[in-house]
């Protein structure tokens, strides 16, 4: 099944409602596309972030990976900030398949901070990025940049430029087939289903 944008949405739905309020416990990474929350909340939960081109996904698992013995960098970096804090809320922008994590906890000094983890499921170009609550990068698993966004530390965090219609815009059928109607016939008959959301 293909982790596509309606498929998103109802895995965010389903997340938020079983670990709104969890507490991480730790973080693992067993390799270099993969990452573990171990998160508590009421009981354990283990959500695993895959971001491996061909089953890039975000679940709850309980088959847990063995991990190496020296952490990689992006595991120590996610310790550091969200070991001890709380989820807020987990949402998704439109039907796009960006996860936003938003979580609060304290910082070094005992502040309340809230921070975010975006998980982008994009095959090749999936992703996962810590910012501050300011959208600024603290930094991403992948680094990334051309002309239209760039994923390094200490820049702001912007989403993927959206091409395409969306479908929760639309409130009929007719709204789609005015939608439809509007489009030129030989642009049409060479869009792939990708180009809507709803596929």
């Amino acid at each position: 099944m293909a982790f596509d944008g309606v498929v998103t949405r109802s895995i965010v739905y389903e997340l938020n409602k079983i670990l709104k309020g969890a507490k991480v416990n730790r973080v693992l990474e067993p390799n270099k596309n993969e990452v573990v929350l171990e998160l508590y909340n009421n009981e354990r939960y283990y959500l695993d972030i895959n971001i491996t081109a061909n089953s890039c996904r975000v679940c709850l698992t309980e088959n847990l990976k063995s991990n190496p013995q020296n952490a990689f960098n992006f595991c120590m970096l996610l310790r550091k900030y969200l070991v001890g804090s709380k989820i807020l809320e987990i949402s998704n922008y439109d039907l796009e398949r960006t996860i936003e994590i938003k979580f609060e906890g304290l910082n070094s000094l005992n502040d309340l901070v809230k921070r975010k983890l975006y998980i982008e499921i994009m095959s090749r170009q999936s992703n996962i990025i810590l910012t501050n609550e300011k959208n600024i990068i603290i930094d991403s698993i992948r680094h990334f940049e051309n002309d239209e966004r760039s994923l390094l530390p200490a820049r702001p965090f912007t989403f993927t430029p959206i091409l395409k219609s969306s479908f929760l815009e639309l409130e009929t059928f007719s709204d789609f087939l005015e939608l439809i109607s509007q489009t030129d016939e030989t642009k049409l008959s060479r869009k792939s289903s990708r180009d809507f959301y709803w596929i």
